[in-house]
Order: structure tokens, then sequence, then C-alpha cells
């Protein structure tokens, strides 16, 4: 087994100039010889043929013989290299700083148990010490191994030693020789186990210095050493504590007089001063590039320090507020203060740092947790360096406390490929934070892996930025861009206060996820392309294109968003894309989420060569087919379409306009158009006329309906459908960007978009397509509920002459009534003639509805009517019938015209022959919980309905004689009674009847039939 040994010789006083030495004790020009292995250059395992001497004086050791080297351990303490010697040895030629009679050593080392006597180090002289001259002073283990000795000689050769015990393991073995004093002193860890008197010797003529055997041959050392020290002077008691602290610092040994107390953290290039009755060491700076200086410590004082092995980089992250920005050296040191010191001088020599070059450098002292910036720091400084050198005077060093410098901020750089919060990815080996400016250099790829803070940050040529998924930068400063942004859903989010720059220097578009603005500053677009793909957010502040290009996306899958935020948000154009699918051509009604656009920026792209909405009759890029127009507003004054026959059109935030979706009369091919202006934010108020009026979403998001102010409008919103050729009513639903919609209004008023009727969601898919199987969707009820709790049934009516249908809603509601109220939504026609249209009438008004909303009641009787713009077969499907099987036990369709009666409790579709002339309500709907209906009571074929301008009366006995009644929904009659005889068929004229919900009673010797009719 081989043991580790260090061991120190020292000669001769020191001055107060810095001490370079170790544990900033003396310097070259008394520290003769300095063996470390962390010196030595080899593998784990290899032979040592040099070890080089640190001191400065070139006191290098060699072997030459291969069979005579001894092996390096890379890890043999405390993660430090030793040297195992195995009967091996090296020398050092002849050193005249060695010609003396002063001497201090220090041994690192572990000795194997020897049968004989062997030698650590070895010195060899012409002359001083008679015939033993070759032999003067060392230190060496006895013949039995169990005790070191350190011994010198007097001038007849006489040995004069000290025994300085012995202890498994590693130990620190010193000794000073005194020629003042004629004695050596030994050490064991620090602790003076003696004196030996009688030393005389006049050492001269030295030869050689041997480490691992005697200067004469045999005595060949079994153990390991790590470090041996040499002084040619001695060393006071403050100058010897000081030496075994740095070395009980490194190798984690146990000593007396123990002034160190952080060797677990900070035991690297451990230096101090201190004072004893005998003199003191004033002024150390060791290997490191800290100097203490204290000319006025008192006996027992000392302040040691080490460092924690960090590079001399920088940190950023806990800088005190009062210096803030800065940076600091992410290399600090701590300190141990014994007894009362005062107060120091400390210079750092900042040549070597990142520093080197600054004016202006502070010291920041730390006394409680390590951490610079959450109290407990005190700020020396500012301090102009000189040389490269920074001193700080009157510095109160606490013990435990720690310490390090800072400077102005300093730029951080990538070098190399990585994560952002790896410090092995920047050149400050830290992790950049938020008051730091950073630089991704070219062709480096810097991986966003956290979410993460930056001033500024630098995107050099070929140089990448690449989030990952859903993380955030947040950027307080400015951004340029000549690289690129790989964004996969991250978030770039600009939170600066004041004005921040948004620069894309590079030819590629930047390609953004999400892109938000909070801190409340203006974010302006300097130069270059940026598209956002997911969601663009102003919380606080604006964004403000001054000369670049901001797009929003939309493809088949997403379109991109402007989420809910604040007034007066953008400045500047942008581009809002909106994407619809393929289908087949028809009407759409859209609107404009931004201002200063005209009609001409949907009829062509921007280099006005490209269409994008085919227009006809506005002139433009594609002038005017004939007598076609395709784009139409719509007066709400006189409630009529107007044809608009200029590109020039200013498409107005918040209106609608009627617009031939098709790239011919039969086709649209799926495409993107572009919308550029100025983004709506804030509040967007819409006048609204009595009546029918068609408005548009103001913003690039979805809005929810209700959400809206609109204090006159019925809760009723229509949308019109390419599917089927006709509006679908609505009462709750999101409405996407570009959606032109329509309202019925009672009366003029405002209808107020606002931003907190935008949705909080990113998702915003466009348009019905027109064979029904996709759901590319004008609107979304995902997550949105109606206002009112009711169980909603649907009559639809469509054939196979063409595409076209239409759905009437039924909703039985409790705070409805059968009469014409709040509930209901009346029926707006279809621009397309051939659409078919299915519609009822509430009990007091002659009003088409195409939702209709009633209470319970034992039973119901609803009037239908279907007008088709084609004569034909159609279907009319029953859909959802048995959502009301618990509250009626008959649900029938009669058709007044041909007396069939159809149970929808089992018959889903009904096929009927309809003629294009019929306009009145040729059907009844009788929901009842009586097993036969009032409208089936009687015991002959009694048909009532309306037709056209009259109301027809189908009796099939016309030789019995009937009384027609009519009654107002008070009971009061309408007309005079009419009798009718001899005849199969009567008609009234409906100008003779009240408006609203009629009462036709038909009485005959056979009973009763009664019909409600609404004109």
């Amino acid at each position: 087994m081989k043991n580790l040994f260090t061991f120190a010789l020292i000669i001769s006083s020191f001055s107060l100039i810095a001490q370079t030495g170790p544990g900033g004790v003396g310097n070259s020009s008394n520290n003769v010889i300095w063996l470390d292995a962390a010196q030595i250059s080899a593998n784990n395992g290899d032979p040592v043929s040099a070890w080089s001497d640190k001191s400065g004086n070139g006191n290098n050791f060699t072997q030459s013989t291969s069979t005579r080297q001894p092996m390096y351990v890379s890890n043999g303490l405390n993660g430090q290299p030793i040297v195992d010697f195995n009967g091996d040895f090296m020398d050092a030629n002849s050193i005249a700083a060695l010609n003396t009679s002063n001497f201090s050593q220090f041994i690192v080392a572990r000795a194997d148990n020897n049968t004989q006597v062997s030698f650590l180090l070895h010195n060899s002289y012409t002359s001083g010490a008679g015939t033993q001259s070759n032999q003067i002073w060392g230190t060496y283990m006895s013949t039995n191994g169990n005790q070191y000795y350190t011994y010198t000689r007097n001038s007849v050769g006489i040995s004069v030693n000290v025994g300085v015990g012995y202890q498994a393991g590693y130990n620190i073995i010193s000794s000073i020789i005194s020629s003042a004093n004629s004695n050596i002193t030994g050490y064991f860890n620090n602790t003076n186990l003696g004196s030996a008197s009688g030393y005389n010797a006049n050492p001269n003529g030295h030869l050689f210095t041997r480490i691992g055997g005697r200067t004469t041959g045999r005595g060949f050392y079994r153990g390991n050493m790590a470090e041996i020290i040499v002084y040619n002077t001695v060393l006071n008691s403050a100058q010897h504590n000081i030496v075994n602290n740095y070395l009980a610092a490194r190798y984690r040994r146990t000593i007396t007089n123990d002034f160190f107390a952080h060797e677990l953290t900070h035991y690297w290039e451990v230096f101090g001063v201190g004072q004893e009755a005998d003199g003191g060491n004033f002024t150390a700076k060791g290997t490191g590039i800290v100097t203490f200086s204290s000319p006025t410590l008192a006996n027992g004082d000392y302040i040691i320090a080490g460092h924690n092995n960090t590079d001399l980089m920088l940190n950023s992250i806990d800088i005190p507020a009062s210096i803030a920005p800065a940076s600091r050296l992410q290399r600090v040191w701590r300190v141990t203060s014994t007894g009362t010191p005062g107060t120091l001088t400390v210079s750092f020599d900042i040549s070597g740092t990142v520093y080197a070059g600054e004016p202006s450098i502070n010291l920041v002292v730390e006394n409680g947790d390590g951490i610079f910036n959450n109290g407990g720091t005190t700020v020396y400084g500012p301090a102009t360096p000189v040389g490269n050198v920074v001193t700080f005077t009157g510095v109160s060093l606490p013990d435990n406390s720690y310490f390090t410098i800072t400077g102005p901020p300093q730029p951080i750089e990538s070098v190399t490929n990585g994560n952002w919060s790896n410090p092995a990815t920047w050149n400050c080996g830290c992790v950049p934070g938020v008051n730091n400016e950073a630089t991704i250099k070219a062709t480096h790829t810097v991986t966003l892996d956290v979410n993460s803070n930056i001033k500024n940050l630098i995107i050099e040529n070929t140089g990448t930025l690449s989030f990952n998924v859903s993380r955030r930068l947040f950027v307080s400063g400015d951004l340029v861009v000549d690289g690129a942004v790989n964004h996969s859903t991250g978030l770039l989010e600009f939170n600066g206060t004041g004005t921040q720059q948004f620069v894309n220097s590079s030819s590629n578009t930047i390609s953004l996820y999400n892109f938000y603005i909070t801190g409340g500053g203006t974010t302006q677009l300097q130069t270059g392309a940026v598209e956002v793909s997911n969601g663009l957010r102003v919380s606080s502040g604006q964004l403000s294109n001054v000369s670049g290009k901001i797009t929003l996306l939309s493809n088949a899958t997403k379109t991109a968003v402007i989420l809910p935020g604040v007034a007066n948000a953008f400045s500047g154009n942008f581009i809002i894309q909106r994407y619809i699918s393929q289908r087949n051509a028809n009407w759409g009604d859209l609107s404009s989420p931004v201002s200063g656009e005209t009609l001409g920026g949907w009829d062509s792209d921007e280099t006005g060569t490209v269409t994008e909405l085919f227009m006809s009759g506005v002139g433009g890029i594609d002038g005017n087919a004939g007598t076609f127009q395709s784009v139409y507003r719509f007066d709400e004054n006189t409630q009529a379409y107007v044809a608009i026959t200029d590109t020039n059109q200013a498409l107005t935030p918040g209106r609608g306009l009627e617009i031939w979706l098709g790239d011919d009369l039969s086709t649209w091919n799926a495409k993107n158009f572009d919308t550029k202006g100025t983004p709506n934010s804030g509040n967007v108020v819409v006048p609204v006329k009595n009546g029918w009026n068609l408005v548009g979403n103001p913003y690039a998001n979805r809005i929810i309906w209700s959400l809206l102010t609109k204090p006159t409008l019925k809760p009723t919103f229509y949308i019109f459908n390419t599917n089927n050729g006709t509006f679908d009513a609505f009462t709750n639903s999101g409405i996407v960007a570009h959606q032109g919609f329509w309202v019925e209004s009672a009366g003029n008023g405002n209808l107020t978009f606002k931003e907190s009727s935008k949705s909080t969601s990113t998702t915003s898919a466009f348009l019905r397509t027109s064979d029904g199987n996709n759901s590319d969707e004008l609107i979304e009820n995902e997550g949105l509920e109606e206002p009112f709790e009711f169980t909603e049934v649907q009559l639809k009516v469509k054939s196979d002459i063409n595409r076209y249908n239409h759905t009437l809603k039924l909703r039985m509601n409790n705070l409805a009534t059968i009469n014409y109220d709040y509930h209901d939504g009346s029926f707006l026609p279809s621009r397309v003639l051939e659409a078919p249209s299915i519609t009822t009438f509430s009990a007091n008004s002659n009003k088409k509805l195409a939702l209709s909303s009633f209470d319970f009641q034992d039973e119901v009787i609803m009037p239908i009517a279907i007008e088709v713009g084609v004569s034909g077969n159609y279907i009319i499907e029953a859909v959802n019938f048995e959502n009301l099987a618990h509250d009626y036990k008959v649900m029938e369709l009669k058709d007044n015209q041909t007396g069939n009666v159809y149970d929808l409790t089992s018959t889903k579709e009904i096929n009927v022959a309809i003629d294009e002339f019929d306009k009145g309500e040729r059907f009844s709907l009788t929901l009842s919980n009586n097993r036969i209906g009032t409208s089936l009571a009687s015991s002959e074929s009694v048909h009532i309905y309306k037709a056209n301008e009259t109301t027809v009366i189908e009796l099939e006995d016309d030789a019995t004689t009937y009384i027609i009644s009519a009654y107002n929904a008070l009971g009061q009659k309408v007309m005079e009674d009419k009798t009718v005889s001899n005849t199969n068929r009567y008609t009234l004229n409906n100008e003779v009847l009240a408006k609203g919900l009629v009462i036709i009673k038909v009485t005959s010797s056979h009973g009763e039939t009664v019909k409600k009719l609404t004109y």
C-alpha cells in the first residue's frame, strides 16, 4: 500500500510585496521548490519521467531510467492527482538558492510500512557537514515504518532529528530548520512535536535534491506524494499556519490551527493573511487573481479565503439592484475570519478575465447565503483598474462571507450547439438572464428548452434559435435576427416597458407560433418579414409595423388569430389571411378585420396581378363579366341590396358585404385571400337600423355572440350557409374572423363589439363546404352554452332537384309563449331563388319564423308553410322529435291539401309534391297529449289551408250545410258567419280576416273542424 505525503522546506524571511507562493506565502525568491502533482500532464497509470517545478524557479525533477520512474495516479486524494513511488526516485540538479542554513519544508504523503529506512526528501552538498555533507537534511520514514523523521546535521555530520509520529493515511509533515536557533522543529498535521538542538551545519555547494530515495543510494521510498514545498527561509508561525491551511483545504486533511472552514466547497487556491507573536503574513496572493493586504493585524488574526473553481466568466443572475444592469464573475471566494482582523485592501488582477480593459469594477461582499441580490450584500467601488489591477480599500470581509467582482453587462455568445439552459452553450459558462445581452453565433443552433428571459438577443447569419414545444422567450429589450427562428409551438414575448426594436435583417421570413406584447412599451418591427401561425396578443402596449411585413397565416387546418387585448394595440399595415376550402360557388357574407382596406385588397394580391376573390361589376383585375354584379352591400334604411361597382369601396369595420364566392358561376377553388391594414382593436361600435342589418366580425378572431352589447337586437343571428343556399339561425355561437352575418333590430340602436367578446381560443375555421362532408364551419359552438334551456326539434325541407335545403327550428322553452316574442327568430329569405324554405307563424303575428319557441301546453298546433323555387318532389325530414317523446303522445304533421297525416314518432322522412306557386300554410304540426287531436276530430274530411291570397276550405259532402266562423286569439269573431251548402269547396278572401292568429271553425251536423292559421 502506498502513502500520500506533502512536504515543504521553508527558508529565509519575506517582504511585503505580493506573495505568490503556496497559500500566498513567499514567492519565487524564497519558495525554491514547489512540486504539485496536478502540474504533471499524464494519463492515469503513466510512468513519470519529469515533475515540473511550480515555484517559477525551474527546479524540475526528472528520472531517465524507466525502471526507476514512479507512476501517475489521476485521482488519488480529494479528486487531486498523486505520484506513486515503489522503490523509485527523481532528482533535481544543483540549486544555488539552497546554499543556505535556513529551511522550511512541507510534504503531503501516505507511506507504506517499510522494513528499512526510506527517504521522502534528501539533499546532497559538497561541504557543510563534514563527511556527511552528501546527506545534510531531509525527511524519512523509520526502519520499522512507525514514525516519520525530519532531520539535519551539525557541522561534523552528526544527525539532528525530530520524530513526528505516524498515522495511517494521508498526512502533512513539515519542519523548520533555523540557524539562528540552532535547531530543527518538526510538525505533524501542523501539530508541533518538538525541536532538536545542535544544528550548526553550513550547507554549501548544493549538488542535487532527491525525492523517493537517499542521495547515497538505497533507502528507497514506497508510498505516495502529492505536493512538496521547500523555502530557503524560516517561516514564522502565521506563515507556517497559512501554508498548512492551504494544504489541508486542498486535500481535506484535519490539522491543528485550522483557520479555514470551507474546504468542502471553496478549497481551490486557498490563501490568506495572519499574524502571530513572531511575525505575520501581511500580503498574500497565491496562484489566484486576488491579493489581500493587511499590515495592521493583531496576534491571532487571520483572514483566509478560497474559491469554488468556476471559470473566470460571467454570471448575471444575481446582481444587486443598486448596480444593475451589470455582470459578475462566476467565480466566488469564501472567507473564514479569525479574531478581529479589521479591514483589508483587496486587489484583483483582471488581465485573464473578461473584464480586462474595463474602466469600472465593483467588489461585492455577501454576508449570508452567497446570493448577491437578496440582501446582505455590500458593494465597494466602483474602482478604476490600473494596468488591469483593480484595488479596493477599507474592505470588511466578515467570517463566512462570500465575495466576487462585478462589471458592466458583457456580451454573452454561444460557443456551440446546445440548450439555452446549459451553461456550456455560452462563452460565460452561465445561462443568459433578464439583464443580459446574448448572441447566437453563426452556424450555432441554440434550443430554447426552458422558459427564459433575455434583455437583448442577436441571432447571427446561419445562427438559429429553436423553440422546444410550448417554451417561452421573454425579451425586455431588442431582438435582431439575421439567422433563423424555428418556432415549434413556442411563444416569443416582448415584455419591455419602453420602445423595443424587432429587426429581421435576414432574407428569410421569421415564423412564429405565438407572438405577445405584454410590457406596456411599443414593439417596432423595423425591417423584414414576420409571420404568425397561431396567436398574436397585445395585452399592454402596442405592436407597430414601421417598415416590415407582419402576416397572420391561414391554411386548411389552422388560422392565426389576434387574442383579446387592449385598444390602439396596433399601428402600421398587417396582412390577415383567410383560407376558404374548395366548394360549389355561392354567395357569402364577409367582413374586414382591419381598418384602411378597400375592396380592391380582396380583388387581387399585393402586386395587383393575381386574383384572390373573383369579382364582377366592380372593375379591378377581373373586370366586368357582362351584367353580373358579384358584390353587394345592404342598405339598412331601404332594406335593400345595393350593388358595389368600384374596387375603391372602403371596407368598413363591423359591416358585412355579400360577395359571390366563386372563381366562376359554379366552382370555388380552395385558396387564401388577404386583408391588409391596421388590425381593429378596442371597441367597435356599429349603428343598426330598424329591421335587417348586414354586419360583420371586425376582429381577426372568433367573437362570442352572447358577449356582444346589442340592446335593440333580436337574440338570433343568421349566417348564410353555402351548402344549403339559405340562412341558418343561431342564438349562441362563435362567429369567426372575416365573417359577415345578419341581425334584426327592433328600432335604431348600436351593436358594440368589445375585446372581451373575443374568444380566448386560437381555433378559427371558416365556411361550411358544399358537399356537407367537411366541418369547415362559419360558426363554432364548442364550449358555448345557449342562454336559455330548451328542447329543440327540426323540420327540414330538401330534394334531389338541387343541393339546397332549409331547416325550421322548433324549441319548447318554458320562458316562451305561443305568441311572437323574444325567443322567436324571423325568417331571412335567401338570394338563391331555387332554394326552398320552411317556416311557421306565432299565434299573434303573420311574420314568418325560422326559429319558433313555445311553452308546454297539452296541445300545440303550428301552421307550417313550405315554399319552393322549383316545382317537384320534396322530402320533409323530421329531426330529433324523439326529444319530445316524454312530453307529447301525439306528434303529427298533416298535409292540409291532401289530408294525409304523418306520425312523426315513427316517420322520419315524408315525400310530398310541392308546386312553386304554392304559398299558403299547407301543413300543420300537432303536438298533443290527446289520442285524437282537435284537427282530426270531425267525422268527415274537412281540410282548411291558406293558398296565395285566399283560405281554402275543402268540403267532401256537398249535401251537408256548413257554418264557417272565424275568431281571433281572444275568441272574438272577426267576420260574419258564412253558411255554405251544395259545394265541395269554399274560399275566403284573406283580406276580410284579421292579422295575426285566426281560428277557422267549420260546423255541421257531423261535428266541428277547427284550424288555427296566421295572417
